[in-house]
């Protein structure tokens, strides 16, 4: 179903959004400039297998010719290029919490080891209700075609609580650096109902940095020695950064190990932001670059600081970021567009790109296209191709050049 379809009401009840109705006290950037010289066209790809509600593809490494795909129902679906139809890889549907349309939880990420395949193991991440709504981190066996987990092989590494049904985050990647990052986000309700985000005691609102080939203590991973508040008392060991609201979408650029993400926004601004150890983004007291002072925060935000978004934008634009990839590809016709960052929002449909290293970010926006769809990712495939998933359509496009 296009996004041209869904009234507004629906749009802000469905997955990812922020509260509606809220505005911004202070005068909202610019919205981005005309499209770019450079024509790309969205093609349409896999057309002949059905995806349901898919939020997520990626391929393991070394295979280049193998695709996965995850839905929010729990499950995950894998082909081969040039293949029809699709054979399930994973099926959690019967634990993962989802009750379908807008529900924010599910299974809601997914990420190979970087030493695959002479490690044969895949993370997933999602919510569950079983014994208590929470985020689960978990590996699993995969067998040696790469065509399906072997399910009586989990280990779980992490579990959190969480005490509403929004703001999960649940984007899993591995860094450069062998370890896995863990995006949650602030618990839910609006303007950190729970008090999370600052809260360096809990792990929501945060960007996580763990290992998963050491145990440290009780715990089932290790804790690297330079994560940035390894060993302080005020901060939980696995914190990377923290005062995140909901980051949704993540990645590492991978000529440059930079992590760039995309923080889902409230009411007023939209913002991507270059996550740095032990770096803090401000939220609630901050919704990027603007003072949130909707609410009495009193000591909560008392003499808090942020690091500013490279990028953000109003809800004239879009009213969910979703963070995308740095373009790496090597199609000669799309050599201007090399190491620019693509993203998108989930309820305009829109497509930009920036220079995420430019010393004004925005200065540098491109509207890239107008997609009419709803776009819950955007993916990277391992020659640096990049795809755009349509959550409501459950189809996925590549961005190609025009001619």
């Amino acid at each position: 179903m296009p996004y041209k379809t869904l009234s507004v009401s629906l749009l802000c009840s469905l997955l990812l959004l922020a509260a509606c109705g809220s505005s911004s006290r202070t005068r909202d950037p610019s919205p981005g400039p005309s499209p770019d010289p450079v024509d790309i066209r969205l093609t349409p790809v896999f057309e002949g297998i059905a995806f349901d509600r898919p939020l997520l593809m990626l391929q393991a490494p070394g295979d280049g010719n193998r695709w996965y795909v995850v839905e929010q129902g729990g499950r995950v679906k894998t082909f081969r290029s040039g293949d029809g139809s699709a054979s399930l890889f994973a099926d959690l549907s019967s634990r993962v919490a989802y009750s379908g349309g807008a529900d924010e939880r599910g299974l809601l990420g997914m990420a190979f080891h970087p030493d695959y395949p002479q490690k044969r193991t895949v993370y997933l991440s999602w919510v569950t209700t079983d014994g208590g709504q929470r985020s689960v981190i978990a590996a699993f066996d995969v067998n040696s075609a790469g065509t399906a987990i072997d399910p009586a092989s989990e280990r779980i590494l992490l579990e959190v609580e969480q005490p509403a049904a929004n703001h999960n985050g649940g984007h899993i990647a591995f860094g450069p650096d062998g370890y896995l990052y863990i995006g949650l986000g602030d618990g839910g309700g609006s303007n950190d109902t729970f008090r999370n985000a600052q809260n360096t005691r809990t792990l929501l609102g945060s960007m996580l940095r763990i290992d998963v080939d050491a145990t440290a203590g009780s715990l089932d991973y290790g804790i690297p020695s330079d994560n940035p508040f390894a060993g302080d008392p005020a901060v939980r060991d696995e914190i990377f950064a923290y005062g995140l609201r909901n980051p949704w979408r993540w990645s590492f650029d991978r000529a440059t190990g930079v992590l760039l993400a995309g923080d889902v926004g409230q009411g007023a601004r939209e913002e991507i932001d270059r996550i740095e150890a032990g770096e803090q983004y401000g939220w609630p007291c901050f919704e990027g670059t603007r003072v949130n002072d909707s609410v009495d925060y009193g000591d909560y935000c008392t003499g808090v600081t942020n690091t500013p978004p490279i990028h953000e934008y109003p809800r004239s634009e879009g009213i969910a970021v979703v963070g995308g990839h740095v373009y790496r590809g090597q199609d000669p016709r799309l050599a201007s567009l090399n190491g620019r960052y693509f993203f998108a929002d989930y309820g305009s449909g829109r497509l930009w790109s920036l220079d995420p290293y430019a010393s004004d970010s925005t200065a540098t926006l491109r509207l890239m296209a107008e997609s009419g769809r709803v776009i819950s990712s955007l993916a990277e495939d391992l020659s640096g191709r990049l795809y755009l998933i349509d959550w409501a359509g459950g189809e996925i496009l590549r961005i190609d050049p025009r001619n």
